[in-house]
């Protein structure tokens, strides 16, 4: 593994040089390894080597590595290799130090424009571990910390060769010893052996040392100093995990530059920087579009996985559904955190308490909300509020629901297709209703007459009565509906006000019934 060698400010760029390297060599294995995943399980449905592409990958071309379109099969058939082309010589050493695994060697060859070409070599099955590699003359491969060599248990050629022989009986560079510090020989260590474990390796006097577990080699004095600025520690792999608050390769940034820490170790941004680390002018995440999006808004959106983690430290977390960057269900519930809430098919978080039924949406969300329940009407599934729900919304009148599972207040002065006991649940409430022979259900104080309604219906209110075969308002209900001005009824004994700037189609008797604020034409009823 790569070791930094200094810190910046501290110890020069040197650490930031070679952590860099190992940066840029990382990104290319985990793109290499994705590509010879496919590859291999490419193979196993039958598809043929030369029948692979990868033309249409992102990230063909990192900027410091450009991937071959293809993989191109090694002599023997049981290897393949993947060649990464424009690449600087230190990554590509960097590469060959860092192989292991199923990546089992990796070839760099000048391609005489100041540039190498690296080859990364894997096996068919990734999981193997054994063979020889077509190419390979020393009969052997990396075994994932340095490159093995036809030296190898053999202490006299490997320093006749100019190579440093090692206590564990391999055969490495100078350069390879002081980059990864693995397999450093006692006999070179200065100092004491509690000295010598662990940490990074740099060179004193010609000799190579080794700093403890969690520092760094100063190259400047060549001294050990605390690894990753003192603000981190390193992991199996020798990268540094920052503290909170602090970012760059190690760690020697604060708050990406873009605030302070407080007391608590927490970043308090500058003004127009948002996040837990201040990196981010958006105070949410943005779309595929770039447009700041709010944590907490209800709908989902199209974006990425790096935008939309940016909401994972707020009050209202969000998560990848598909393409689309949706609250979760912590998040959802946060939105509406006195009913709770559930989400559509379209990702979008629906207040547990919303009237109207949801057609869109799986019965395991539904069921997050204990006041809905999933209904069917002409085959089609809705999650509506239950009808004990459906009354609690509308406490004072009571409630009912049509066919789609909406939830209407008892009081609502429209008609409303509705099932029989649907609207019969408004029987015992203050606003009672009648149905027409159509299935719409009406308000008794409707101001409408209902031609179509039965007599049984009508009489389920005390204030209509039967006017021919209209259901219709008394002329007391009428009179109480409009009570400031009166009322009188048309010839359709539909209900209206006195004061009602229409000219309305009555007859005299019922136009007589306004008084002095209306007179009667001989056909009409007007306002005077």
């Amino acid at each position: 593994m790569l070791a930094i060698a200094g810190i910046i400010g501290s110890a020069g760029v040197g650490g930031y040089t070679v952590a860099m390297k190992k940066h840029r060599a990382n990104e290319l294995i985990h793109e290499a390894a994705g590509r010879a995943l496919a590859v291999s399980q490419q193979l196993a449905v039958g598809r043929k080597l030369d029948e692979i592409d990868f033309g249409g990958y992102p990230n063909n071309d990192t900027g410091h590595g450009k991937f071959s379109d293809k993989p191109i099969p090694l002599a023997g058939g049981d290897f393949f290799k993947i060649p990464i082309t424009g690449m600087d010589q230190n990554t590509c050493e960097q590469l060959k130090v860092m192989a292991g695994g199923s990546l089992r060697r990796v070839d760099c060859k000048d391609d005489g424009n100041g540039k190498v070409t690296a080859d990364l070599i894997y096996q068919k099955d990734l999981s193997a571990t054994a063979g020889t590699i077509p190419g390979d003359t020393s009969g052997s491969s990396s075994d994932g910390n340095t490159t093995t060599r036809s030296y190898d248990n053999d202490r006299e050629g490997c320093e006749e060769n100019g190579y440093q022989y090692c206590s564990n009986n391999i055969c490495i560079t100078k350069e390879e010893v002081c980059e990864t510090g693995s397999a450093l020989c006692a006999d070179t260590y200065p100092g004491t052996s509690e000295n010598n474990t662990g940490g990074y390796a740099g060179e004193v006097e010609g000799k190579t040392c080794r700093c403890p577990s969690q520092q760094a080699f100063n190259q400047n004095d060549k001294k050990c100093i605390p690894a990753c600025s003192g603000h981190g520690t390193l992991n199996a792999n020798e990268d540094c995990v920052c503290q909170g608050g602090y970012t760059g390769v190690v760690c020697e940034t604060v708050c990406s530059g873009n605030g302070t820490l407080n007391e608590a170790g927490k970043c308090e941004c500058d003004a127009n920087w948002y996040g837990p680390l201040c990196d981010s002018d958006c105070d949410g995440f943005r779309d595929r579009f770039g447009n700041c999006v709010s944590c907490g808004i209800s709908c989902g959106y199209e974006a990425t996985l790096l935008e939309c983690q940016k909401c994972d430290h707020t009050n209202y977390p969000r998560e990848m559904v598909g393409n689309y960057c949706a609250l979760t269900t912590a998040g959802c519930n946060a939105l509406y955190p006195s009913t709770g809430g559930f989400r559509d098919n379209y990702v979008t978080c629906v207040s547990c308490s919303y009237e109207s039924g949801v057609s869109n949406t799986s019965k395991d969300e539904c069921d997050k909300c204990s006041n809905r329940e999933m209904i069917t009407d002409n085959g089609k599934n809705y999650c509506a509020l239950t009808t004990a729900a459906c009354n609690a919304l509308y406490s004072t009148t009571g409630g009912f629901r049509n066919n789609n599972g909406t939830c209407y207040s008892c009081s609502d002065s429209s008609g409303i297709l509705v099932s029989e006991t649907a609207c019969s649940q408004c029987a015992t409430s203050s606003t009672p209703r009648f149905r027409d022979n159509y299935g719409n259900c009406y308000s008794c104080s409707y101001s409408f007459s209902a031609p179509s309604a039965s007599k049984d219906e009508c009489d389920k209110c005390s204030n209509r009565e039967m006017v021919g075969n209209r259901c219709a308002l008394t002329t007391a209900a009428c009179n109480a509906l409009y009570s400031t001005t009166g009322g009188f009824r048309n010839n359709n004994d539909t209900c209206y006000s006195c004061s009602d700037s229409y000219d309305i189609s009555t007859s005299k008797d019922e136009c007589d019934k306004c008084g002095a604020l209306r007179y009667h034409d001989g056909t009409k009823c007007r306002l005077r």
